[in-house]
């Protein structure tokens, strides 16, 4: 069946030095020219959020993170006109989003 929506975001939890990302509809999860997913950011608990890298893995996206603390909020192309670039199989984009983290193991 064809997919009716970009990746849509599902979770984001921590995972040691790293924020792991889930999305469903994300069959085929790339990024078209093969560079990294841009436009995240992540906020730890200061508050304040910071540009991160990320790398696809499966239907998930690996933030890297660095702290101060844990990881507290997660956002991908939170602005006015983003430079989005995370599309699935059907080459449809995904949704701006901001979600909770949750704690890992």
């Amino acid at each position: 069946p064809v997919k009716t929506s970009g990746p849509l975001v599902e979770s984001a939890m921590q995972d040691g030095a790293s924020v792991v990302v889930k999305f469903t509809q994300a069959e085929g999860l790339n990024v078209p020219d093969g560079s990294a997913p841009g436009q995240f950011q992540v906020a730890g608990e200061t508050g304040g959020f910071i540009t991160v890298t990320g790398k696809i893995v499966g239907e998930n996206v690996l933030l890297a993170w660095q702290g101060p603390g844990a990881a507290r909020r997660v956002r991908y192309a939170w602005a006015g006109n983003p430079l989005a670039n995370l599309y699935n199989a059907e080459k449809l984009p995904a949704s701006p989003f901001e979600i909770p983290v949750s704690p890992g193991g």
